[in-house]
């Protein structure tokens, strides 16, 4: 277990199994990552990457059939800004929910749950428990993955991972009531599921960590703790008794622990190996594409007894080993995982043939090292843009007389800053424009449809000079109703393009169709010029036939684009919907009428 060369990708956690389809899902993460958001809906629409820039006519498709579906909680002041806005960020927009930070911590939870569907079975749920946020960093992290086996009976093991979730709305600073009841039921169905089991895992329990909850009890055996970030007091509670511990953590936090506390470990950092550069090829090595630690994770072995089969407990997920984690008041998730010292135990986990022990390096300290004073900086300025970000705000959308927008952002109560800091605030579709305003200062004119936003970034400077920014989602007044389509149709902008997105619209949901149409090439970047005849094309007259009988609610969501793209030109002149297309629609919305009206009597 833990063996460095077992890798997974999150994307392929994510894959609904065969013949089934996403119904729901719910996630969570600390710091967010506008970018990495718009990935996750690729696996949940069962369409596979082929490449590591996917798409975007994919992406769009893939995130528009899972915005209604799918519930991302975040820090609120944790949200990166992009390096560059995208347009497809408008449709992320009903996914992602900013959560209000707990009396005395954070909102640090990692983790997925999934329920899916298929026509002829029962739902089936999966749960990563993660130790990464949902962001592009290329850390060593940690993830296991549960799949149902089946829904009975309610299983205690999973009362504090159906707590988490059944707590989001109500952490959330807003959050429509049909998302909010469908998250609800989605905790309640956790309750009554049983998982399918893990190689050397006898027992498995969730832990739900907040401010007065309940704290695992460790048996207080050796201890094994795999942590980026550490304190004196948070691994006082973690730790032996015996103080036979072993911590592997990043230097800079190993230097700043007392020495006290260092007294009696053994304390080990990611071998510097990993990350020196091939010197023939100047490219990192295999193993070393990953750097730094984000992992986290506490073995417990029992003390009572000896040998291969004594007793140990793994504990996997968000929590570091700080006392803000466990005992502070952050709300975090940690699962534990019950088996014996022979799969578990700290030794297996060290070991370099058969757990991780070849990517450490001892590393030897004698603490005491005082913060450094920019780190300290730098937190003073996030948790402040974590106090703003919880504060309502507003952008109110006005026509000009150009034709485009006025942009007003206002904020429910003042911002409080520090002597000599300063703040100013822009919709995150203006970056490229530069600049930004005073909140109390905070219009932007001659916007364009598709520059509406409710992202709203917010940038504070020290008076040093360091700065920290986020972004904030707002109250959008005004919004102008055709903002989506307008934006939609600006992305299929070439004949090839839309029949990309209409073969992705009528297929998306069913993997074997997907599959098809990825053999056939017609998913590829460019497609065939036999797609533009829609006659001798690879399905799309049996596609849309297929539509009308089993998803006509996919070509209600197709007339709106159609109707958008009718009089536009690609960029060369031609028109964007290819010939023949206005004549097959023609007599699909003819068959549609029938359809509704034969309904109807």
């Amino acid at each position: 277990m833990l063996r460095p060369d077992d890798r997974t990708i999150l994307l392929d956690s994510l894959r609904p199994p065969a013949g089934y389809v996403l119904d729901a899902a719910v996630a969570t993460t600390f710091t967010l990552s506008l970018p990495a958001a718009v990935l996750p809906p690729l696996a949940f629409s069962a369409f596979a990457m082929s490449s590591s820039a996917p798409d975007p006519v994919a992406l769009l498709q893939a995130i528009r059939s899972a915005a209604d579906k799918v519930d991302i909680f975040c820090q609120a002041g944790a949200v990166a800004i992009p390096p560059a806005p995208y347009d497809l960020f408008a449709f992320l927009e009903p996914m992602i929910h900013q959560v209000r930070r707990p009396q005395r911590g954070l909102f640090h939870p990692k983790v997925w749950a999934a329920r899916f569907t298929a026509d002829d079975a029962a739902p089936c749920y999966r749960v990563l428990v993660l130790t990464r946020n949902l962001t592009h960093d290329r850390t060593w992290d940690l993830a296991v993955r549960l799949d149902s086996a089946e829904v009975g009976t309610r299983q205690p093991a999973n009362d504090g991972l159906a707590y988490l979730i059944a707590s989001l709305p109500d952490m959330a600073l807003a959050l429509p009531r049909r998302r909010a009841d469908r998250v609800r039921r989605l905790a309640r169905d956790l309750r009554s599921v049983s998982w399918q089991p893990i190689d050397g895992v006898s027992d498995l329990t969730f832990h739900h960590l907040y401010d007065g909850g309940p704290v695992p009890s460790f048996m207080g055996g050796r201890h094994l703790v795999v942590s980026p970030f550490v304190d004196d007091n948070g691994l006082q509670l973690l730790r032996s008794a015996r103080r036979d511990t072993v911590l592997v953590s990043r230097e800079e936090e190993l230097d700043t622990l007392s020495p006290e506390t260092l007294s009696g470990l053994e304390t080990y950092v990611l071998s510097s190996s990993l990350t020196e550069a091939d010197p023939d090829t100047d490219e990192p090595s295999t193993l070393g594409s990953l750097l730094g630690l984000h992992a986290k994770l506490v073995i417990d072995e029992d003390p009572a007894t000896r040998g291969r089969r004594g007793p140990v407990s793994m504990y996997v997920g968000s929590a570091n080993a700080t006392s803000a984690a466990w005992v502070g008041g952050n709300v975090e998730l940690m699962l534990q995982l019950d088996g014996a010292r022979q799969d578990l135990g700290v030794d297996a986990l060290l070991d370099p043939r058969t757990g991780f022990g070849a990517l450490l390096e001892s590393y030897a300290t004698t603490g005491g090292a005082e913060p450094d004073p920019e780190d300290e900086e730098l937190r003073q300025l996030e948790n402040r843009l974590r106090a703003i970000a919880e504060i309502p705000h507003t952008v109110t959308v006005a026509p000009d007389e150009q034709g485009t927008h006025t942009l007003t952002v206002t904020a429910a109560r003042p911002y409080r800053l520090e002597s000599g800091w300063t703040c100013i605030v822009y919709p995150l579709t203006l970056a490229q424009r530069g600049g930004g305003s005073p909140i109390d200062d905070a219009t932007f004119h001659h916007v364009g449809t598709t520059e509406v936003t409710p992202f709203v970034c917010v940038s504070i400077t020290s008076e040093s000079g360091a700065s920290a920014g986020t972004v904030l989602l707002a109250k959008l007044v005004g919004d102008p109703p055709d903002r989506l389509d307008l934006t939609l149709a600006e992305q299929l902008s070439t004949p090839e393009k839309f029949l990309r997105f209409l073969l992705l619209v009528l297929s998306l949901g069913n993997p074997h169709l997907l599959a098809q149409l990825q053999r056939a090439g017609a998913l590829a970047g460019d497609v065939t010029t036999s797609l533009v005849d829609l006659g001798t094309g690879p399905g799309i007259l049996e596609l849309v036939l297929r539509a009308l009988a089993e998803r006509p609610e996919s070509l209600d969501d197709l007339a709106a684009v159609i109707e958008r793209l009718h009089d536009r030109r690609g960029p060369h002149g031609e028109p964007i919907l290819p010939p023949g297309f206005e004549a097959l629609w023609s007599a699909v919305e003819e068959a549609r009428r029938a359809l509704t009206s034969g309904g109807a009597r």
